[in-house]
């Protein structure tokens, strides 16, 4: 247990800036774990959405717009095949990337709500 400071003012005013201080405190830890505990609800529902509906929807996309840059025709070399799936999936990867952002918001929300309570004692 680490111990308590003293305080410098006088007794009287000792007691009521204790229980100011200790409730300030009180709420402010409260407030923080509800955050941390938003932060990580936001940050799930996000991945959430990206995965089932996110992903889908940009990598349909993407196929259809890299599928009106082929040249025309039903006979495609192989450079033209290659070139095409090289741009897709460039597209597609820096699209993936953006589920760093989610899983960032995630792990600030969680020590967020692990570390906002820390209750001290004094004898």
């Amino acid at each position: 247990m680490k111990p308590c400071k003293q305080s410098t003012f006088a007794p009287e005013y000792q007691l009521s800036l204790h229980f100011r201080s200790a409730n300030h405190w009180l709420y402010l830890s409260r407030t923080m774990k509800a955050s941390g505990i938003a932060m990580l609800i936001a940050g799930f529902l996000w991945i959430g959405w990206d995965t089932t509906i996110g992903f889908v929807d940009d990598q349909h996309t993407i196929w259809i717009s890299e599928s009106q840059h082929m040249p025309p025709g039903d006979v495609l070399t192989r450079d033209q095949a290659s070139g095409a799936m090289r741009k897709l999936s460039l597209a597609l990867k820096d699209r993936h990337r953006v589920l760093f952002l989610p899983a960032l918001l995630m792990l600030v929300g969680g020590l967020t709500a692990t570390f906002s309570h820390k209750s001290q004692k004094c004898a």
